[in-house]
């Protein structure tokens, strides 16, 4: 337990059963992943997961257009240089 424990530690508490299994593997310690879980839930240690993703801005339906101020026109000419900026975020 006291190895479990430093190995979670040393990983700030973010390793969770997987990968401190992984880690006392690679120190030459052979113990079954699911015995480090059910040790690490005993001790109550927990790997952290990762936060969940959220819709911060929600369109307003009932909000007016912006104005089209080129008439979807994105052809430019040598004569209309530095008239339309336009961007491709493909």
């Amino acid at each position: 337990m006291e190895a479990i424990a430093q190995v979670h530690d040393d990983s700030r508490g973010t390793y969770g059963a997987p990968r401190v299994h992984a880690e006392l593997a690679a120190a030459g310690r052979r113990h079954s992943r699911k015995r480090i879980a059910r040790l690490m839930r005993t001790a109550g240690l927990a790997g952290r997961t990762a936060k969940r993703w959220r819709t911060t801005t929600v369109p307003n339906p009932a909000a007016a257009l912006p104005e089209d101020l080129v008439g979807r026109d994105f052809s430019c000419t040598t004569t209309d240089l530095d008239s339309r900026w336009c961007v491709d975020i493909t």
